[in-house]
């Protein structure tokens, strides 16, 4: 026997999922209006800095929001859209790892350092993830974030070659 709540728990459900597609494809629409808008925007001729329009896929708490992701020398930034709020940052010396799925998405695995005055230093990961609006900029992201590092390295690199060792008073090393 049928219950008369059980007959009608279907349409709900079908209304509940119906509004989750739109809202998913209004998100999306969204992030490409405003992808289009930062790359017309003057700050996207910065040759060192790149910027990219994704939705921050947060907890169940807090939800999804849009951000703007900045990579540059100094590290990854996200900023308010409609403020240019800085809201986040991290240096690129905490990203542990960076991956991107088959579609849009890409998540950042970040070390964050936890410890007080009398506490050991201890660094926990923390992973944070973003969906971008093709995955064609998702893969854009990825490589940014990664040639970043790599010149870090570098630069970290040439600065050891090119100081003295203070200690032991010897020039900097050379290639030979």
């Amino acid at each position: 026997m049928l219950d008369r709540a059980d007959t009608s728990a279907a349409p709900v459900q079908y209304r509940h999922a119906t509004a989750l597609v739109q809202r998913d494809a209004e998100r999306r629409a969204a992030v490409a209006e405003a992808a289009h808008m930062v790359r017309q925007s003057k700050w996207s001729d910065r040759s060192e800095v790149q910027e990219f329009v994704a939705v921050k896929q947060g907890n169940a708490l807090r939800g999804s929001y849009m951000r703007i992701i900045e990579i540059g020398p100094r590290g990854i930034c996200t900023l308010d859209p409609s403020t240019r709020r800085l809201t986040n940052r991290w240096p690129l010396t905490r990203v542990v790892r960076v991956t991107a799925d088959d579609q849009c998405g890409v998540d950042l695995l970040l070390s964050e350092p936890v410890g007080g005055l009398f506490c050991l230093p201890l660094a926990v990961e923390r992973r944070v993830s973003f969906a971008l609006a093709t995955p064609g900029e998702s893969a854009q992201l990825l490589e940014t974030i990664r040639a970043q590092r790599a010149l870090q390295c570098f630069e970290q690199r040439s600065l050891i070659r090119e100081s003295p060792d203070e200690s032991s008073g010897r020039p900097p090393l050379t290639e030979s």
